[in-house]
């Protein structure tokens, strides 16, 4: 089986949460798909993630989907596929840019969890004593 770098996303959401697989390593199922980009498109999974997770697709979805129970929305292909994507040509003005951006958010996730983890076990172990 031949894997491909892809963003992954649940079926459910409530707002834009795409991640880049850059091993092509996740499980596809039936409620978490993996979109392969095609080999024209240029621009780089983290910028396509970036569009795809930001505030304007979050307000596409919302006014073209349909909400589920708990204010969910449903991120099925057919309901991503009519959003507008910039062109390769606009966005690879930006594209350094936004790819700085995403390894910035990166990194502040990664000390995020870290702290967290930290956290946690510094209070399990107060906790025991």
């Amino acid at each position: 089986m031949r894997l491909h770098q892809n963003l992954s996303l649940q079926i459910f959401l409530w707002g834009g949460n795409f991640s880049f697989d850059e091993q092509g390593v996740f499980y596809q199922t039936a409620t978490l798909y993996g979109y392969v980009k095609k080999d024209d498109v240029l621009m780089s999974y983290k910028v396509l993630m970036a569009v795809l997770n930001s505030r304007l697709c979050w307000w596409f979805m919302q006014n073209t989907g349909t909400v589920m129970s708990g204010g969910f929305y449903r991120y099925k292909p057919a309901y991503i596929k009519p959003f507008p994507m910039p062109s390769d040509m606009v966005l690879s003005k930006s594209s350094l840019e936004i790819e700085n951006l995403v390894k910035a958010i990166e990194q502040k996730t990664k000390m995020t969890l870290l702290l967290w983890r930290i956290k946690s076990t510094s209070s399990s172990i107060t906790s025991m004593a």
